[in-house]
């Protein structure tokens, strides 16, 4: 079984000398072991219903019952994106869209106002796509989607390496965290 607590002896924390010292007992280290514990749990440790509410994978998790909420609201130039595992190599050629999903409506509201998507073959150059950007019920879409770098169409002729990053970034900043339920990429739902 275990030992007694008065049994265990403490050994110093010589990096800590204000905490400790040799001469310090174990009551001593016991306090300032519980002393440690309650500042822990004073600190604002998010609780399991925030965690879920702001893991990311909820946006892509195919189910448009869970969502993803940013903690804050955007910035100017602040962006939410995909990395794809594989380089999306039909972007702007077949995939001629992008769907954004939300239940809030201030969220479908600003993204169709003020969202740029961006694409990247790197994570390192960026290229903007432009479309027509339309609301529909919950979501909001851009179609007929291209994707420009001076001037040039980028795709399976130019780099055949293909798009591996997607970022919606924000041209105005947001007054409240926004909300994204899914994301639909061509005909891929994520």
């Amino acid at each position: 079984m275990f030992p007694p607590p008065e049994s265990i002896k403490w050994n110093p924390d010589t990096s800590n000398p204000s905490t400790t010292s040799p001469t310090t007992t174990t009551a001593q280290h016991r306090d300032l072991l519980q002393a440690h514990e309650a500042r822990f749990k004073s600190l604002n440790y998010p609780k399991p219903d925030f965690v879920v509410m702001h893991t990311y994978h909820y946006a892509v998790d195919q189910d448009l019952s869970t969502c993803w909420q940013s903690f804050h609201p955007l910035e100017k130039g602040g962006y939410f994106g995909l990395r794809f595992v594989l380089p999306l190599l039909e972007l702007g050629e077949r995939a001629k869209s992008i769907e954004v999903w939300s239940t809030i409506e201030a969220t479908l509201v600003h993204l169709g106002k003020f969202m740029v998507v961006k694409a990247s073959v790197d994570g390192t150059n960026w290229m903007t796509c432009t479309g027509e950007t339309e609301r529909a019920t919950g979501s909001i879409r851009m179609k007929d989607l291209r994707c420009t770098d001076v001037g040039r169409k980028i795709g399976i002729q130019l780099d055949t390496r293909g798009i591996q990053f997607l970022r919606f970034e924000m041209k105005e900043p947001t007054t409240a965290p926004i909300e994204i339920c899914g994301i639909r990429v061509g005909d891929m739902l994520l």
